[in-house]
C-alpha cells in the first residue's frame, strides 16, 4: 500500500484508483452468477489462558450477499439408513467436489468486508417440497482464491466441502437457533 510521500510505480497509481471500479464490476458479476442467498457463518476463536489451558469460543453472523455454486447443484443429504453418510465401496463425486461460496466485496448495508476463514463453518438453509428447512452445513477447508491488480485484491472465492459427523453442542445451539429464525 502506498503511503502520502512514498513514489510508486505508475502502475501501482493507476491500480489503486481503479480497484474500487473493480470492486464494484466483481460485485455486480456475483450477482449474475445467481441468487444472493444468506448464510449463517460460525467462526472459531481459540484462545490459550495463563494456566496453558485451551478455550474455544464461537462467534456468528449472518452473511446476506453471497452466491454458492453446489456442482451440479446436487447435494446428498441422507442416504436413507439414517441421517449420516454411510461407509460405501463407491464415491459419489458430489461429495468430493468443491462447493464455491462467492462474498461481495461490499455488504448489503455497509461497505464492510466479509472475511471468511479457513475452518469457519458456513450453514445454507434449503427448503423441501414441504417447506420445511434443510439446513446444509459447509465448511471452509479448502482454498481461498482470488486475483491481485497490484497492491490490491480484485475478485475472491471461497472452497468449501460439506460437514458431516457430529457437531459440538455449542455450535449446533447456534445452528439451531439461526434455522429458527429463518
Amino acid at each position: 500500500m502506498l503511503t502520502s510521500g512514498s513514489i510508486g510505480s505508475i502502475w501501482d497509481t493507476i491500480s489503486a484508483a481503479i480497484a474500487p471500479a473493480l470492486y464494484d464490476l466483481q460485485d455486480m458479476k456475483i450477482s449474475l452468477l445467481g441468487s444472493p442467498v444468506a448464510l449463517l457463518r460460525i467462526h472459531r476463536e481459540a484462545t490459550v489462558d495463563i494456566d496453558g489451558l485451551a478455550n474455544e469460543t464461537y462467534t456468528s453472523e449472518t452473511i446476506s450477499n453471497c452466491i454458492i455454486h453446489y456442482p451440479g447443484g446436487i447435494v446428498t443429504l441422507f442416504d436413507g439408513t439414517d441421517d449420516q453418510i454411510s461407509d460405501t465401496s463407491s464415491i459419489d463425486l458430489s461429495e468430493i467436489l468443491p462447493i464455491e461460496v462467492y462474498v461481495k466485496f461490499h455488504g448489503v448495508d455497509s461497505s464492510d468486508v466479509v472475511n471468511i476463514e479457513r475452518e469457519d463453518i458456513l450453514v445454507d438453509v434449503k427448503l423441501s417440497e414441504h417447506n420445511t428447512k434443510i439446513p446444509i452445513i459447509l465448511k471452509v477447508n479448502y482454498r481461498a482464491s482470488g486475483q491481485f491488480r497490484a497492491q490490491h485484491l480484485v475478485t475472491k472465492k471461497y472452497e468449501c466441502t460439506l460437514l458431516r459427523g457430529e457437531l459440538q453442542n455449542e455450535i449446533k445451539t447456534i445452528i439451531d437457533a439461526y434455522i429458527a429464525s429463518v
